[in-house]
C-alpha cells in the first residue's frame, strides 16, 4: 500500500497520494539532461507563423461532459494550462533540431524523412515530453495534479469557421516551409503519451466540441483566477519569500500562486495580469512586463489582424487619422499598419473611440454606421469576433463551465 503525503495548511489537511507528490523526485534525474537539451537546441520559432500550425490535437479521448471524469485541482498551489498543440510541435521541432546536430552524417530531409519511424527519435519525445513540463512544475511549484492539457477541436469544427471558412487558411503553406508532414504524431500523443500521463500523474484533458485550446485556456485562466484569489487559494502564499538581488522579482513571481499557461500564441496576453503568466517551452516569461495591458493589446491584434490565422488587417480611413493622429495621406484608406495603430491606440479621442466599439459590441449592439465612419468596411467587427476572448458564443461558455466546475 503506497503512502501519502498529509499538508497541513491552517485547519485545513489535504492528502495526497504518493503517485503525486513524488512525481517531481521521480523526475529529477532527468532534469539536468533536458536543462542541457534545452539549450543546446537552437529553437527559434515563430509559433505564430510557422509552427502553430493548422493541424491540432483531434483528439479521440473520452470527452463527454456527463461520463469523463476529471482530477480534482489543488487551489493552494499553482496551476499549469497546456496549450497542446503547441507543446506537441514545441517538442517536435526543438528536437528535430537537436537529431540533426547529433547525428549529421543521417540523412534525414524534413520533406521526406518519416521521423516517427526513427526509434531514437520517438523514444527521445516521449521522455522530454514529459520532462519539459517537469521542469516547468519544479520552477514554478505546480504540483503534477495540477496540469491541465487543453485541446483543439478538429479545424473543421472549430466555431470560427463558421464565420470565416478561411479561417486559418493559410496554414498548409507553413508545414510546407518547416518540411513538416509528420501528422501521425498527433495519434501518437493523443492515444499514447497524453493517456499515459493522465494515469500515471493526474493530469486532467480538456476538450469541448467547436472550442480551440485558446478558448479553452484563456477562459479557464480567468475562471480559475478567480478561485485562487477569492479565499479558496490565499494560504498557499504564506511562507514562500522570493529570493535576494537580481532574481528577487523573479522568485517573488514563481512564490505566488500563478495560473502559468504554456504557449506563446501572443493572443494569451489579452487575459495576462498579475497572476496569469504566459511562458514558452522554456519556461521563459511572454509578458513579463508589468505594464503589458491586455484591453490595449487586444484592440492592436484586432486592429492588425492575425496573419497566421488568415485574419485580414482593418483598413482606417485617412480622414480620421488625419483628425486623430496628425497623419496625412493622400489614400483614402491605409491598412493598419504597427506604426499606424501605434499612433491610434496612443491618442487618448482615438483610443476612447476604439475601446468603446470594442465594448459596444461586446454588449451585441449594433454598431455598423459608426464603424464605417473610422474604416472602409467591417473587418474591425469580424476581427473582435475572432480574436476577442469574450466573444467566445454563450453556449459554447456554458459548456466549458460545467467542466471547469469539475476541476474544482
Amino acid at each position: 500500500m503506497k503512502k501519502q503525503l498529509t499538508i497541513t495548511r491552517k485547519s485545513k489537511e489535504v492528502s495526497i497520494p504518493a503517485s503525486i507528490h513524488t512525481t517531481l523526485q521521480d523526475t529529477l534525474q532527468t532534469i539536468n539532461l533536458s536543462n542541457t537539451l534545452n539549450v543546446a537546441l537552437d529553437v527559434n520559432l515563430d509559433v505564430n507563423l510557422d509552427v502553430n500550425l493548422n493541424t491540432s490535437l483531434d483528439t479521440s479521448l473520452d470527452t463527454s461532459l456527463d461520463t469523463k471524469l476529471y482530477t480534482k485541482l489543488i487551489l493552494t498551489n499553482s496551476i499549469l494550462l497546456i496549450d497542446a498543440s503547441y507543446w506537441v510541435y514545441y517538442r517536435f521541432f526543438a528536437l528535430r533540431n537537436w537529431y540533426k546536430r547529433t547525428f549529421p552524417d543521417n540523412d534525414t530531409d524534413n520533406s521526406i524523412y518519416n521521423w516517427l519511424e526513427d526509434t531514437i527519435f520517438m523514444q527521445k519525445y516521449e521522455k522530454l515530453f514529459l520532462d519539459g513540463i517537469s521542469n516547468i512544475c519544479n520552477e514554478w511549484h505546480i504540483p503534477t495534479c495540477n496540469v491541465v492539457f487543453c485541446i483543439d477541436c478538429p479545424y473543421r469544427s472549430i466555431w470560427r469557421y463558421e464565420l470565416n471558412n478561411n479561417y486559418k487558411g493559410t496554414r498548409l503553406d507553413s508545414h510546407k516551409r518547416n518540411g513538416f508532414n509528420s501528422f501521425a504524431i498527433f495519434d501518437i500523443v493523443k492515444k499514447n503519451i497524453i493517456p499515459k500521463l493522465i494515469k500515471k500523474y493526474n493530469m486532467n484533458s480538456i476538450l469541448v466540441d467547436k472550442c480551440e485550446a485558446d478558448d479553452i485556456v484563456g477562459t479557464l485562466s480567468v475562471y480559475l483566477s478567480s478561485k485562487l484569489y477569492s479565499g479558496e487559494g490565499d494560504e498557499g502564499n504564506e511562507g514562500n519569500e522570493g529570493g535576494e538581488g537580481d532574481d528577487d522579482a523573479s522568485n517573488n513571481i514563481k512564490s505566488k500562486l500563478n495560473i502559468c499557461i504554456l504557449a506563446s500564441d501572443n493572443d494569451y496576453i489579452q487575459v495576462c495580469c498579475d497572476n496569469i503568466i504566459l511562458i514558452d517551452g522554456v519556461g521563459k516569461q511572454l509578458c513579463a512586463n508589468k505594464k503589458t495591458d491586455g484591453e490595449q493589446y487586444l484592440v492592436k491584434k484586432i486592429l492588425s489582424g492575425d496573419i497566421s490565422d488568415n485574419i485580414s488587417a482593418c483598413m482606417v480611413r485617412s480622414n480620421y487619422l488625419q483628425k486623430y493622429c496628425n497623419y496625412k495621406s493622400s489614400d483614402e484608406f491605409k491598412k493598419c499598419t504597427p506604426s499606424i495603430i501605434l499612433k491610434m491606440v496612443t491618442n487618448t479621442e482615438s483610443w476612447q473611440l476604439i475601446y468603446s466599439l470594442l465594448c459596444q459590441l461586446r454588449n451585441g449592439d449594433n454598431c455598423n454606421d459608426t464603424v464605417l465612419t473610422i474604416f472602409k468596411d467591417l473587418q474591425f467587427i469580424e476581427n473582435v469576433r475572432l480574436i476577442d476572448f469574450k466573444m467566445i458564443p454563450n453556449e459554447l461558455k456554458d459548456n466549458m463551465m460545467h467542466i471547469f466546475q469539475q476541476l474544482v
